[in-house]
């Protein structure tokens, strides 16, 4: 007979509290998935359980906990700005609000140098607020949203070792798609008050601000 593989169990714990398993397959690659219903945060774990009793036990070999956000309120997705012949900004990411704060990810990268420098922010962001800049038709130019604008504060890293940025990230969403409609303005802080770094209508890519008051 062949031999048996343990399965693996998944539990999920925070505002969608679930669990269940999946059967490991020879490489050792087990899939679970779970749909969240409640805004908030959860942690997700995975383990082996030998013993096949379907609860943890100490001892057996476990993953450490992944973080998992679920947002009603958020801006999401991405794009780029070009020159003449070349791409000179990119950037990218999903900000969003939770009762305790902003969470998310966004990442800009400068492409005017030989070396591309791209900055990035984890979960480091001061605050997100949303506002309705167009006035005329709140949520037209996205339909889930009741505002089409979003402006977010965070500190960046380098991957090439320049000092920390603080940005001041703002978002227009203008249309659907919003390739050469929405618009990203970026200043930066330089310690005394804010500089603009970039501020232009997207060339590929789009915006969705989602917003529900």
């Amino acid at each position: 007979m062949p031999e048996q593989i343990p399965p693996e169990w998944f539990e999920v714990e925070g505002v969608n509290d679930t669990s269940g398993f999946a059967l490991t397959n020879t490489s050792g690659v087990a899939t679970f998935s779970y749909t969240g219903t409640s805004a908030g945060m959860d942690t997700i774990r995975a383990y082996f359980d030998t013993n096949g009793d379907g609860d943890y036990d100490i001892g057996e070999p476990t993953t450490d906990t992944v973080t998992k956000y679920y947002l009603d309120n958020f801006v999401t997705g991405g794009g780029n700005i070009k020159g003449v012949k070349t791409t000179t900004w990119s950037f990218a990411g999903t900000v969003g609000n939770l009762e305790y704060g902003s969470v998310g990810q966004f990442q800009i990268v400068d492409h005017r140098a030989k070396q591309a420098e791209a900055w990035h922010c984890n979960n480091n962001f001061s605050g997100l607020v949303f506002s309705d800049v167009n006035g005329s038709d709140p949520g037209a130019e996205t339909p889930t949203a009741s505002n089409d604008t979003a402006t977010f504060w965070g500190t960046f890293t380098s991957n090439r070792g320049s000092p920390d940025l603080t940005l001041m990230i703002v978002i227009f969403d203008n249309q659907e798609p919003g390739k050469g409609f929405d618009t990203i303005d970026v200043d930066w802080w330089d310690g005394d008050s804010w500089e603009d770094w970039f501020d232009a209508n997207i060339d590929g890519g789009n915006f969705q601000v989602h917003d529900i008051e």
